[in-house]
């Protein structure tokens, strides 16, 4: 059987139209895949932008969270489209934004509303999405008029905490004690008590102590409330101790000794390292320039109706200076507000396990410093607080027990949406 010349062709032609076929095939199968990929990428960008500006609110107003998320994730494009998310606020697992904790160690995250540390949020091109599914180019040649597209992200933050009172300390009875007729209010954020022992809170006498909820590793009671003492918010116990909230905060630079090597008379000050530190009283007035006080000697010595105020400063205290504030004076003074150092007004060195001691009738007074003194942060040693007055203001407090008595009133004012210092958001997955 012989094939003439324009059967042969007629077979070339349909090789070559099958050819065609499968190379059109290919280029649109090729075109919608790279499509779908460069989607899914720039869902996953809006997806991690969304996550890591809404963590970075977790710790206050939880609606702000998921508003935040949905407002970056919205300033996103993927397939020439705004990425639009679900709110979620049932925070159903599966929903688009997802408030959560994460356990860095198992590296798990569980959905809750409790105590959260981090945001998932997943960025979709679905039927379900707002969006709806990605229209396909080539697709609907081939009976595939859409695909679904989703991206997910999950970010945490780490070295804050919201709780506006951690004490440290993980065995002792009494590591947070407050007693004698002063009242204790802690606004905007937690007490967390990292300690395992039943009674590692201890309310006696006839406090009023005034705290959205309290936070103990201890199992029940965890806190003792006794005599007059009244708390009306809820205990947690059981909880996992925190850790803490500032240790990646780095000691600040000692530096050359300033001239001179104390403050002990009033005047106007620069920062820098002061080996003798400051040691203030009969109604001497000192006026401190912004920056960092690092303090040796004396440590920090305020007494006997002396004054001492000063913007954005921090002090460093270091082995084995103390800290001493009492009398009828007032420190007025508000922390940095940018840098390392950002909302920490007293920062105990670590090596350093000297009382802390605060007392008088202010500490932070006025419309100026309504918001208190910024972080005070002792990690290895106990501070006490002796409240006579109505105007000792805190911004957050840290250390590794504390005792407040007496018959004033001490206020903790935590602004939780304000990133703690040394906070990081992190994307984990």
């Amino acid at each position: 059987m012989r094939f003439h010349a324009s059967d042969r062709r007629g077979v070339v032609l349909v090789w070559v139209a099958a050819l065609l076929v499968l190379f059109v095939t290919l280029i649109g199968v090729g075109i919608d895949s790279a499509y779908v990929l460069v989607t899914k990428q720039q869902l996953s960008n809006a997806a991690d932008a969304a996550a890591l500006a809404a963590v970075a609110q977790v710790h206050g107003d939880l609606n702000e969270v998921r508003a935040e998320a949905y407002n970056v994730a919205l300033a996103n494009s993927a397939a020439k489209a705004p990425v639009e998310l679900d709110l979620n606020e049932e925070n159903d697992p599966a929903g688009d934004i997802v408030i959560g904790q994460y356990d860095e160690a198992a590296r798990t995250f569980t959905p809750t509303l409790e105590d959260p540390n981090a945001v998932k949020v997943v960025a979709r091109r679905s039927s379900s999405a707002p969006g709806g599914p990605l229209p396909l180019l080539f697709g609907p040649a081939f009976g595939a008029d859409s695909a679904s597209v989703t991206a997910s992200s999950i970010a945490a933050i780490g070295g804050g905490t919201g709780a506006g009172l951690v004490v440290l300390n993980r065995t002792d009875e009494r590591s947070l004690y407050a007693h004698g007729t002063v009242d204790l209010n802690v606004v905007g954020g937690a007490i967390h008590i990292n300690s395992s022992h039943s009674n590692g809170g201890y309310f006696w006498g006839a406090n009023l102590v005034n705290a959205p909820r309290i936070n103990v590793k201890g199992m029940d009671p965890g806190v003792a409330i006794g005599g007059n003492s009244v708390y009306g918010g809820e205990i947690y116990t059981d909880k996992p101790p925190l850790r803490d909230p500032l240790r990646l905060l780095p000691a600040p630079p000692v530096g050359s000794p300033m001239t001179p090597s104390g403050i002990t008379a009033s005047g106007v000050y620069a920062p820098g390292y002061y080996p003798d530190g400051i040691d203030l009283g009969g109604g001497d007035v000192v006026v401190l320039q912004a920056g960092i006080y690092v303090l040796g000697g004396d440590g920090l010595n305020v007494s006997a109706g002396a004054n001492l105020s000063g913007l954005e400063t921090m002090f460093y205290i270091l082995s084995p200076a103390g800290i001493n504030v009492s009398g009828s004076g007032d420190v007025l003074i508000t922390p940095p507000t940018s840098g390392t150092y950002n909302g920490v007004s007293i920062f105990q060195a670590r090596d350093n396990t000297s009382l802390g001691y605060v007392s008088g009738t202010g500490f932070a007074t006025g419309e100026l410093f309504a918001a208190g003194v910024g972080a005070v942060y002792l990690p290895n040693a106990k501070l006490e607080i002796r409240g006579t007055g109505s105007g000792l203001n805190f911004h957050q407090l840290i250390a590794d027990k504390l005792e407040i008595h007496g018959t004033g009133e001490v206020t903790i004012r935590f602004f939780g949406h304000i990133p703690a210092a040394a906070n990081f958001v992190y994307l984990v997955e």
